[in-house]
Parts: structure tokens; sequence; C-alpha cells
């Protein structure tokens, strides 16, 4: 426990920028395509998300809290700005064609005003790509009955914690989407992992990646795509 002050710590010390090739596959596939848009990569870590970006012209932005992770991306040319994404974001409304929120929301308190936020940097009909895991993934309901703690929840706080706060179904995110004006386009599965079997082999990991597409609500993990709906006036 010594050391572990605050959840940027945990951003600074752990490095989250290992993607797989079949999630990064499934995201590029619900990016917008045609002219060059702006991009804002929500939590951008070290900048992770630029090779998606790369080939189809997009004007890469990050932000994120941790500096040492921001280092990084400014290292390899990135426009990347630091801030606490609980507050006001640092952007004008309407500014981004395109979001991308990856394994972000379960790190924070206020899920409302995050999407809220999002919903307001977004151009008119803007697209919103967020990735989060999976609460009801099927081995989490097998832990369940076991009487074990799915991992996607933390109950402590070391240097092996990912600083997960919030958990959500489908059905969380659909009605968190709905509340906050935007509209759910499609979603799929990012992974799906097979009790007692990993799924790094080659050709598991081959089955897991398609499962997760047929079995989305049992997948470890969920990528939504959302487009802003515009406020009601009152």
């Amino acid at each position: 426990m010594e050391g572990v002050s605050s959840q940027d710590w945990i951003y600074d010390q752990r490095n989250f920028a290992k993607v797989s090739k079949h999630k990064i596959r499934k995201i590029v596939s619900y990016l917008p395509k045609g002219q060059p848009l702006k991009f804002l990569d929500v939590g951008c870590g070290d900048g992770r998300f630029h090779c998606i970006t790369k080939h189809l012209n997009y004007k890469y932005h990050g932000i994120d809290i941790s500096g040492v992770q921001l280092n990084k991306a400014r290292d390899n040319g990135l426009s990347v700005k630091k801030h606490d994404l609980t507050k006001k974001w640092p952007y004008k409304n309407e500014s981004f064609d395109v979001l991308l929120a990856s394994e972000i929301i379960e790190h924070l308190l206020d899920t409302d005003f995050f999407l809220q936020e999002c919903h307001r940097v977004l151009k008119k009909k803007g697209t919103l790509i967020l990735t989060t895991p999976n609460i009801a993934y099927l081995g989490g309901r097998l832990r369940c009955l076991m009487g074990r703690r799915p991992p996607v929840i933390e109950c402590r706080v070391n240097k092996h914690s990912s600083g997960h706060i919030r958990a959500f179904s489908y059905y969380d995110l659909k009605s968190l989407f709905k509340d906050n004006k935007f509209k759910v386009v499609k979603y799929t599965g990012s992974n799906f992992y097979l009790p007692f079997i990993s799924e790094k082999t080659k050709h598991i990991g081959k089955c897991c990646y398609h499962l997760s597409s047929l079995f989305p609500k049992l997948s470890s993990g969920f990528i939504f795509k959302a487009k802003k709906l515009n406020m009601v006036s009152r």
C-alpha cells in the first residue's frame, strides 16, 4: 500500500497501452470514413490509438491525467493535453467529429458528467466509440456462483490496481447513453474469456474473437458506437 496516494498515481505507474489486434480491428470498423475528421482520444495515455487514425487521415488529439504517459505521446509528436476528466474539458463546444473513450468510464465516479462532456465537445451527429469491461461476462457469472468477485470490480488499491470504481452490464450502458442524449448505433463484444482456457493461443484467440461478436452480452467487454442527438430545448 505504501506510495499509493491517488488514481493518477496508478496511471503514472501502470502501462495500459497494450490492446489486442482483434479489439483494434473492431474499433476501426466502427470509425466513420470519408473526409479528414477531427478525432479526440479520451484517456489517451501514451497515444496508443494514434495507430488507428493514420490510414484514415484523422487529425489526432488526446487528453489524459497522467503526465508520465503524456510525455511519451509528446515524444512521438502527438497533440495532447493534461487534464482531469472529472472537470470541464478544455475544449469548445462541438469541437470534434469523433471521440474514442476506451476503457475510461469504469474509472470515473460521475459517469453522467463524463457522457455529458462527450456530448458537448462532439459536433452535431458526431460519433462516440466507447469500450468498457462487462461485469456480466460469462466467466464473471460463474465466479459469482462460486462466491468469487469478478475481476472487473476492484476491492482495494495497490500497485496492481487498474483503478476501476464502476462496473457495467449492457443494460446499464444502454440506459446511460439514452439519458445523456446518445443513440446506440451498434455494439459488439471486445473479447470472450472461456473459463480455464487461455485466449492467447492462435486458434483459441480466433474462436474467442468470433464468440464475442456472436454473444456480446457474455463477452468480457463491450465496444459501443453511438451518435450524438441534439438536446431538446424547452
